[in-house]
């Protein structure tokens, strides 16, 4: 439906076409212990990226990771708004309801 309006745009907003990196971009070895952990977020109802994938991520991660996993629907975390991310514990194995 909007795709002959905004398809066009889409195209251009992706992270390689940014004229900036950050300071701090991680690009490896992966097999070290990072300074601060990775909070990975996984939707259990994601139609395109399913939790099994994020639960890859994190164990790929190992002690470098922390897994929520958010009983939401959406594709990404952001699909479904929740006010508990501000109030993490940081423990692994989270799960938010």
């Amino acid at each position: 439906m909007f795709a002959p309006f905004i398809g066009w745009y889409a195209g251009q907003t992706f992270c390689h076409h940014w004229p900036v990196r950050a300071v701090e971009r991680f690009t490896g070895p992966f097999n070290h212990t990072l300074q601060n952990e990775v909070l990975v977020i996984g939707n259990l109802a994601d139609p395109i990226t399913p939790f099994i994938s994020a639960q890859a991520v994190a164990d790929g991660l190992g002690d470098s990771a922390v897994l929520l996993k958010h009983n939401g629907y959406g594709h990404t975390s952001l699909s479904m708004h929740s006010n508990w991310y501000n109030l993490l514990p940081y423990s692994n194995g989270l799960q938010l309801d």
